[in-house]
């Protein structure tokens, strides 16, 4: 140290000469001020460098610290490694259990719906949304491999036996599209579909920009596919959303659709209120118009968006209400401008469709009936 100090100073060929008591003494003169006022700036210098120790070794352990306190981290990287898993494919799942707010992020290897969930997550992240098309394509490779090697199957629907994705949906397909901002369906082209992204053109194409959800169904034979899309960018009155790796396919002709005129009563039904009053849901008066099953098709007043629920009330006859709670399925309005809502009765059990089911055979008998009857009125005696 002394040494240090007197290399600094100027002071080492002076004091190659000068015996061990003469250079202590000089150094306490050094040190005490005797030379002029200098000692304050070695002062300053010693407790800055000691700070920046204290800081350094605080830092290291706080570090070390949060690695212990990560829970499953050691569990998780040992699994992945077990697994067959790289180290960039490491770094993406770990990537989806932070967006996931794992407790344990190890979870994720024995959760086929977990997984699922965070590939979505990623998927509408403004990280991969910026990505170029290479890029996006190179992810989903990534994951196409994490999936295999955790032994999930690839997203089917409900047991269907054909995995699907919106890359099947082909250039030239008509689609339509619900923003959250429209209830509406906009009907829209696909233009042009590629590995990662699709583009989609409307007459009036709704208003969207980077990271919007859109639903879209494109119908299928006797079937509906439905996924959500997330709008990566807008070009020239056209809209590019990244694919979907879940569809859920709707059945159109489950049971067969047929008109009727049942009055009704509908409510709102949301899963939370704001108004911390407590009080009866407020029914105004709808029109069941088609019923096929579970299906329905009712005319009312109250407006709604697609996915929400509603309370519905159906009077069947004299002695018979059915009501259940519905989720809507689709909004549209007919050619008088009445808004026409599409839903389906959910949670019901064997019985209750049972009697559905009954139900719309009886009223199609009954306009077959009627469709004879007047057949054989306008037939001449």
């Amino acid at each position: 140290m002394n040494g240090f100090l007197l290399k600094i100073g100027g002071f080492e060929p002076l004091a190659r000469g000068a015996s061990a008591i003469d250079r202590w003494s000089g150094m306490r003169s050094f040190t005490s001020g005797s030379d002029g006022g200098m000692s304050w700036v070695w002062w300053i210098i010693i407790a800055v460098v000691l700070l920046a120790v204290i800081i350094l070794a605080y830092l290291l352990i706080k570090r070390m610290s949060g690695r212990r306190a990560t829970p499953g981290g050691d569990e998780f990287r040992r699994r992945g490694i077990e697994l067959g898993l790289r180290e960039q494919e490491l770094k993406l799942l770990k990537h989806i259990t932070r967006l996931l707010v794992l407790k344990n992020p190890a979870s994720i290897y024995t959760s086929q719906s977990v997984f699922r969930d965070g590939i979505d997550l990623l998927m509408r992240s403004e990280k991969v949304t910026a990505m170029t098309d290479r890029m996006r394509a190179g992810t989903s490779a990534l994951l196409e491999s994490i999936r295999e090697k955790l032994g999930f199957q690839r997203p089917f629907d409900d047991g269907s036996e054909v995995a699907v994705n919106s890359r099947q949906v082909a250039a030239g397909a008509k689609v339509y599209i619900t923003t959250p901002d429209n209830f509406e369906s906009v009907e829209a082209v696909v233009v042009e579909t590629g590995p990662s992204e699709f583009e989609l053109e409307a007459d009036v194409p709704p208003p969207a920009k980077a990271g919007d959800v859109w639903v879209i169904r494109h119908p299928v034979g006797q079937s509906l596919w439905e996924f959500d899309a997330t709008v990566v960018r807008t070009d020239e009155g056209k809209v590019v959303l990244g694919h979907s790796h879940r569809i859920r396919m709707i059945n159109l002709r489950r049971f067969p659709r047929v008109a009727t005129n049942k009055p009704a009563q509908v409510a709102m039904f949301p899963f939370t209120e704001q108004n911390p009053i407590l009080e009866a849901p407020e029914f105004v008066p709808a029109t069941v118009v088609e019923i096929g099953g579970a299906g329905l098709l009712v005319e009312m007043p109250m407006q709604t968006e697609v996915d929400e629920k509603v309370i519905l009330v159906v009077k069947i006859d004299n002695e018979r209400l059915i009501q259940g709670t519905g989720k809507v399925r689709r909004v549209f309005k007919d050619k008088q401008g009445n808004r026409m809502v599409a839903m389906e009765l959910v949670g019901l059990n064997s019985n209750e469709l049972a009697e559905l089911i009954c139900e719309t055979n009886l009223v199609a008998i009954l306009e077959a009936q009627e469709k004879a009857e007047a057949i054989e009125s306008e037939a001449p005696a």
